[in-house]
C-alpha cells in the first residue's frame, strides 16, 4: 500500500495516502472517552440500557451550547467477560475452605459467581478536535450520570 499513493488511479492514490497516515501515527481521531458498565450495574443507574442512538443524544445534550457542534463518535461493544462455568466442571469442580465452618464445599462458589457481571458494555468516544476532549469526557461522564459516583 504504500506504493499506491502514487498510483494513476484516484481511489487507489487516496486509500494509499489514508494508509501513509495511520501508518505514518498521524491518526485523525482521538479516543476522548473510555467507560466500561456491568449490565446489571447500568440498568441499576439508569434503569434502562442506552441505545448507541440515544446515548449520542445525550451526549450532546450535555456539551455546552458553544460545542454542540463538535464532531464525535461513539463505538459501543458488549463484552462476555465470563470463562467456563465452574460449578459445571463435574469430575472437577472447585472446592472452597471456609475457615468459619471448617468445611470444604462449592456452595461458596456460587456466591461469588454472583457478582460476576453477565455482560459488560464499553462506551469510547472518539473526535478529530483534541482540544475539546476535555469538554467532551465531561459530557460523556454526564450523559451516563457517572459524575456523582466520581
Amino acid at each position: 500500500m504504500r506504493g499506491w499513493e502514487d498510483d494513476p488511479l484516484p481511489t487507489k492514490r487516496a486509500l494509499g495516502h489514508a494508509w501513509a497516515q495511520i501508518l505514518g501515527r498521524q491518526v485523525r481521531w482521538k479516543m476522548a472517552y473510555d467507560a466500561t458498565l456491568s449490565v446489571r450495574g447500568f440498568e441499576r443507574q439508569t434503569a434502562t440500557r442506552l441505545e448507541p442512538e440515544h446515548l449520542v443524544a445525550r451526549i450532546r445534550q450535555a456539551l455546552p451550547p458553544s460545542h454542540r457542534t463538535l464532531p464525535f463518535h461513539l463505538d459501543v461493544a458488549m463484552q462476555d467477560p465470563r470463562n467456563i462455568n465452574p460449578l459445571s466442571l463435574g469430575a472437577s469442580p472447585i472446592y472452597i475452605y471456609d475457615p468459619a465452618t471448617g468445611k470444604v464445599c462449592t456452595e461458596i462458589v456460587e456466591d461469588m459467581l454472583e457478582h460476576i457481571p453477565v455482560t459488560l458494555v464499553q462506551y469510547r468516544v472518539y473526535t478529530t478536535e483534541r482540544a475539546s476532549q476535555p469538554v467532551l469526557a465531561q459530557a460523556c461522564e454526564r450523559a451516563l450520570a457517572r459524575d456523582a459516583a466520581c
